[in-house]
C-alpha cells in the first residue's frame, strides 16, 4: 500500500506567544510562568501524540507579518496556537483543549 508523503510525514506546530514579564532576566524574577506551563503541556502532548507528529515553537511577541493567520484576530498574549488555529489567546489553555485542537490538526 503507498502513502502519500504528506499524510506520513504531517507535523502539527504548536505556538506559545507570551510577553516576558521580566526584560533581560536580571532582576532574578526566574522565566515565565507561560512559558513553563507551555513546556508542561508540550510534554503530555508528546506523550500523547509521538515526538514525530508535532513541532513546538514559542515567541516573545506576536508577529502577524510572520503569522499572517493572526493578522484578523485580537490576540493576547499569553496565546497558544495549533497551526493556524488559535486554541487560546489572553491564557494558557488546558490540556484537554490542546489535545482536541491537536487532534482535529492531525486529522
Amino acid at each position: 500500500m503507498l502513502f502519500e508523503e504528506n499524510e506520513m510525514d504531517k507535523k502539527v506546530v504548536i505556538r506559545l506567544f507570551y510577553s516576558p514579564g521580566c526584560s533581560g532576566g536580571c532582576c532574578g524574577c526566574g522565566p515565565d510562568p507561560n512559558f513553563e506551563i507551555f513546556e508542561g503541556l508540550a510534554e503530555k502532548l508528546v506523550e500523547k501524540f509521538g515526538e514525530k507528529s508535532l513541532t513546538f515553537e514559542a515567541y516573545k511577541s506576536v508577529d502577524d507579518r510572520k503569522f499572517p493567520f493572526l493578522r484578523d484576530s485580537k490576540i493576547k498574549t499569553p496565546a497558544v496556537t495549533v497551526g493556524d488555529h488559535i486554541a487560546s489567546s489572553g491564557e494558557m489553555p488546558s490540556l484537554s483543549v490542546t489535545v482536541a485542537e491537536v487532534e482535529k490538526a492531525l486529522k
